[in-house]
């Protein structure tokens, strides 16, 4: 598993959540930033690396600390920044991390970090 490509990572998203280009843009980098803010700098880099030009944040994006929260406020952040209702994030951004699960190893390591997020990796 090499780079993602950023094409096929919403192509996937778009097939997954029924979503237009524009929507699946904004899930995923929504759900993207909340996981960064969730994992911090140090957990989110692999992935980080894995991911496409597109989605790259300036290494001083991600907290240098985690910040734990459980799935429901993940939730409910991603949401917000995608200017979304939750419902609708939760679904969006199961299938953005199942995209990601699907196309990059360092999900592997991540899901085992955040087992208490099963319901959104699973």
């Amino acid at each position: 598993m090499g780079t993602l490509e950023y094409g096929r990572l919403l192509q996937g998203v778009e097939m997954a959540a029924g979503l237009d280009r524009a929507a699946a843009e904004r899930i995923v980098r929504a759900t993207l930033a909340t996981l960064a803010e969730r994992l911090g700098r140090e957990d989110f880099t692999p992935l980080a690396a894995r991911l496409p030009d597109e989605l790259r944040q300036p290494p001083g994006a991600a907290a240098a600390e985690p910040a734990p929260f459980p799935p429901e406020e993940f939730v409910r952040r991603a949401a917000r920044r995608a200017g979304i209702d939750q419902d609708s994030a939760w679904v969006q951004s199961r299938a953005v991390l199942a995209i990601l699960r699907q196309s990059v190893a360092e999900m592997e390591s991540i899901r085992s970090r955040l087992q208490d997020y099963d319901s959104l990796l699973a």
